[in-house]
């Protein structure tokens, strides 16, 4: 993440303090990096989708306050170490969840799934022509991505969904991605988990909503009365601005394959995505399909309460009934 090296001097020294040891001073700090780490670079500047208000107001503060008011500003520091450990905790669940996913013999599946900015995948392309008038306002086909990243199966590692403009973002869309992405992972491997992990970004908007939390209770209760193993899905959120993953990188890894080469169809895009990254188990598929998921409205289902402030919601059956 962006920042600056005393942020990290600041955790290393409250993690020495909670021990009841003693912490070196900045100057030593910034000297044993440079010597054993200089691989680890701290970058200055970051998207936007990628910052954390939060963050970025206590770093305010911190240089703002006066130097006369050092108990204000170990406040304002102590407050963004917490905030930092907070973030960091999250990250360590999510990759135990990532490392066991692979060691279960295909029981947990965890499936993270992200949208590239439209604006990377337009067709037609071609990149000596993009000053002219056409490129710059003509009518162009503008290609959504849905990638997803999994851990846990044997036969797939990424997915892409391309999607047109003629679908709505939102709930029914994101619903609709992780029930063909699912489907079409279990005819792949020729089963299914017996415990679901799905990530996705923070926002009510698409999945941490009720209509995200209705489709889960839906497809557990599929599952119970066909007597398929797949008792339990948890939906994980990282913190806002502290989002940026395996999916993210994917995506970073696919602007840079594509850039410079031409492409006129939406076959071709997919083409140059594939062979432009040999190392990554790639497929790819439309979405053909959108469900009115919202339309659960009408069952009188409950709706959860307090989602905004919940990091992780765990659906599971037991019993011939489905908790949360």
């Amino acid at each position: 993440p962006s920042g600056r090296k005393q942020f990290y001097h600041l955790s290393y020294a409250r993690d020495r303090l909670r021990k009841g040891k003693p912490a070196a001073q900045l100057t030593t700090f910034l000297r044993a990096w440079r010597c054993e780490t200089p691989w680890i670079v701290i970058p200055k500047k970051i998207g936007k989708f990628l910052r954390c208000a939060l963050c970025e107001w206590l770093k305010l503060q911190v240089d703002k306050c006066p130097r006369t008011q050092p108990e204000l500003m170990a406040l304002f520091k102590e407050r963004l170490c917490s905030h930092v450990s907070v973030r960091g905790a999250q990250r360590l669940v999510q990759g135990r969840v990532q490392e066991l996913s692979p060691q279960s013999n295909g029981t947990k599946w965890f499936m993270k799934v992200d949208k590239q900015d439209e604006k990377a995948t337009v067709v037609p392309t071609e990149w000596s022509q993009l000053s002219t008038p056409f490129f710059q306002s003509g009518e162009r086909l503008i290609v959504a991505i849905n990638g997803s990243f999994y851990h846990g199966l044997d036969n797939l590692q990424v997915h892409m969904r391309t999607m047109f403009e003629d679908i709505e973002h939102g709930s029914e869309m994101q619903m609709s991605t992780f029930l063909l992405n699912f489907h079409e992972a279990v005819l792949l491997e020729k089963r299914g988990p017996e415990e679901l992990y799905l990530g996705a970004d923070n926002t009510p908007k698409e999945t941490k909503n009720k209509y995200g939390c209705w489709w889960c209770m839906w497809l557990l209760c599929v599952m119970l009365i066909n007597k398929v193993p797949l008792h339990s899905i948890c939906l994980m959120f990282l913190l806002v601005g502290h989002t940026h993953d395996d999916i993210d990188r994917f995506f970073l890894r696919l602007r840079v394959a594509i850039a410079g080469r031409n492409y006129y169809t939406v076959a071709g895009l997919m083409k140059l995505i594939v062979d432009g990254l040999p190392g990554f188990n790639i497929r790819h598929s439309h979405l053909h399909t959108v469900w009115a998921w919202k339309d659960m409205a009408d069952l009188d289902l409950p709706v959860l309460q307090g989602l905004r402030r919940v990091h992780a919601v765990n659906f599971y059956t037991h019993r011939g009934a489905v908790f949360v």
